[in-house]
């Protein structure tokens, strides 16, 4: 079992924990929205951090696969396994999911998002997906490798 899907149970274990608070109103409703907000942050860059492990992981399958080619490529590919800590997340995601455009589009605005969640102590925006529906979703992307 992957950790996104562990991340996914736990998440999903507290949410519904937060819920049952939350219905009994016996707690201060501002005090416990602050608390999902936290929640959902939190595991949002969980879920992400675990994602941009598996994608390092496969990046360097990649590479070192391609490099064990027998074309004039190959020498790039060598040097790239050389150097593969030196490429930025958002190229070795282009790298993996160079076929799938709709992948592409929506880990940008995903790792934009992360960006902001990280460093600049943004909230979770509005339009986000449902967070288990998004965890689900990194899984999946992680099970076609």
């Amino acid at each position: 079992m992957s950790r996104l899907i562990e991340t996914l149970r736990a998440y999903r274990t507290l949410n519904e924990l937060l819920n049952q608070e939350i219905r009994k109103k016996g707690s201060s409703m501002q005090e416990l929205e602050r608390f999902r907000k936290t929640l959902d942050i939190a595991f949002y860059l969980l879920g992400w951090a675990q994602f941009e492990h598996q994608v390092k992981k496969q990046i360097q399958d990649v590479i070192s696969e391609k490099a064990r080619t027998r074309s004039v490529d190959r020498h790039a590919w060598s040097y790239l396994k050389q150097n593969v800590r030196s490429i930025p997340l958002r190229s070795q995601l282009d790298i993996v999911f160079h076929s799938n455009q709709a992948a592409q589009a929506s880990l940008k605005k995903d790792y934009e998002c992360r960006n902001e969640l990280a460093h600049n102590n943004a909230d979770l925006p509005r339009d986000a997906a449902d967070l288990a529906m998004w965890l689900s979703h990194l899984q999946s992307l992680v099970d076609r490798f």
